[in-house]
């Protein structure tokens, strides 16, 4: 009978278990049995930590995640603010381009700089366009733009007239630039010797005027020769030193290769002093400047710039692609001056005959 009656008592306890732990599972809350004692942990206080828990979660992430938002808001003002003053610093210290590497990026704080309707920059435009590469980079274009307006072209036309021959045929060209204000332009010997008499040389200038023109002094040794037109105040081409060269330096030669006025070619000083004899010139004891600079047919006479725009040497002859040779400028110097000195005895001998003649 005891035994009966702990069997009741035991299919009891096991029937509540059972009901509790189905009811956990509907829940979907961990009940921890303690095998040992068989005991059931508290059901409300495991619910109770599972609410303190997700609500310490929830707040940590919406916490984190308004961090992240004013750290970025703060990220993004702080950028602007030191983009603004590196702007006003680098355009203070523009100097430093010049020396310093510098590399540009993308930039959101980059904007469109404003125009008025008389499409006019305003001021902050014009600061960024002297900041422009094109612009402070473009060393060649610089010295080309000082000495272009500087030089001529040269045409020799035959004035014959013949059934034949085409009156005012062009028998050559070539280069030459202006020296003087008084209309005084050096060239090659070559370009104006071995010509007919009944020939006649044709100076065109830079703003397309033409005039005719008369050789004043040739020096066949050097290959030099100076032409007078009659125009005043005209705009003479600086003259640097060729004995300040070095190898490796940047030139351009300006002239109306094959007859195409206003031509640019650019290149490097190959050697400063080649002398005649290891070209094969007898008779001369000048060294020349070799340039890989592109020389050709009527480029002689041309003025060799250096980066400064000053007038280095005058374009003489090519060898091949890559190989050109130009007459130092300290050699035309001399030339000028001693032509200078022969025009001022000439005019005094002149002066001094007139009044002998007056006199008798």
């Amino acid at each position: 009978m005891r035994g009966l009656w702990s069997y009741t008592l035991w299919s009891r306890e096991k029937r509540r278990l059972t009901k509790q732990l189905l009811l956990c599972n509907r829940l979907s809350t961990p009940v921890v049995v303690r095998c040992a004692a068989s005991q059931v942990v508290n059901h409300g206080e495991v619910l109770q930590r599972q609410e303190d828990f997700a609500k310490y979660n929830s707040h940590s992430r919406s916490g984190s995640f308004l961090y992240s938002i004013v750290g970025f808001g703060a990220g993004l003002i702080l950028g602007a603010i030191l983009k603004s003053h590196y702007n006003e610093w680098s355009r203070s210290k523009r100097y430093l381009t010049n020396v310093l590497p510098s590399v540009s990026a993308a930039s959101p704080f980059t904007f469109t700089p404003a125009v008025d309707h008389n499409n006019n920059e305003t001021n902050s435009a014009k600061q960024e366009a002297t900041l422009s590469k094109r612009i402070t980079h473009n060393f060649i274009a610089d010295a080309v733009e000082k000495a272009s307006d500087k030089v001529v072209y040269i045409d020799i036309k035959d004035a014959r007239r013949s059934p034949y021959v085409k009156c005012g045929q062009t028998l050559s060209n070539g280069s030459g630039f202006i020296v003087s204000e008084d209309g005084l332009i050096l060239t090659n010997a070559h370009v104006v010797t071995n010509r007919p008499r009944s020939s006649t040389i044709l100076v065109r200038l830079h703003d397309g005027s033409e005039c005719e023109g008369v050789v004043e002094d040739i020096d066949a040794i050097s290959d030099l020769a100076l032409i007078r037109v009659k125009r005043c105040s005209l705009s003479p081409a600086p003259l640097g030193k060729s004995s300040d060269l070095r190898p490796g330096e940047f030139v351009a030669a300006l002239g109306s290769p094959l007859s195409l006025c206003n031509t640019v070619t650019a290149g490097v000083v190959s050697s400063v002093g080649r002398a005649s004899k290891e070209l094969g010139l007898r008779g001369r004891d000048i060294h020349y400047i070799q340039t890989d600079a592109a020389i050709t047919f009527g480029n002689s006479g041309g003025p060799l710039i250096n980066m400064d725009g000053e007038v280095i040497g005058i374009n003489s002859m090519t060898v091949t692609s890559g190989i050109s040779f130009a007459i130092p400028i300290d050699y035309a110097k001399e030339f000028i001056a001693k032509a200078e000195k022969k025009r001022a005895e000439l005019e005094e001998y002149c002066i001094d005959f007139c009044d002998i003649l007056e006199a008798d």
